[in-house]
């Protein structure tokens, strides 16, 4: 993903020292985002499990 791309390490540690880009989101947003979110994580999460299956 190109977007992913932009994002370098060096960027990311001023950003988490700094806090210069706090983005606000309303907490029923967040409920709902969190969906998706969960699901991809438990999909990784079985996909990781097969893989330890298999070998």
């Amino acid at each position: 993903c190109p977007w992913m791309a932009m994002n370098a390490l060096d960027s990311l540690a001023l950003e988490l020292k700094e806090h210069n880009n706090e983005i606000s989101v309303d907490d029923a947003l967040i409920e709902q985002a969190m969906l998706p979110l969960n699901r991809m994580l438990a999909f990784s999460e079985q996909l990781k499990r097969m893989k330890q299956g298999a070998a």
